[in-house]
């Protein structure tokens, strides 16, 4: 259960990191704040994944 959800956590992470860029493509706006924008953008997941399997690996134990 813990690892669907961080697995949608990364899928909607890179659903919107997609979406940004093709925002840019079709706006032609400065990139380095679009680079500024992901690098917060692509934690989240990462973090959502991390505390997931970490609390799976606590109710396994």
């Amino acid at each position: 259960m813990k690892t669907t959800v961080a697995l949608i956590a990364l899928i909607l992470g890179l659903i919107c990191i997609f979406w940004m860029h093709v925002q840019t493509k079709k706006y032609q706006t400065n990139d380095k704040y679009i680079w500024l924008i992901l690098a917060f953008f692509i934690p989240i997941p990462t973090v959502f994944i991390f505390y997931f399997t970490q609390m799976s690996n606590k109710t396994m134990k």
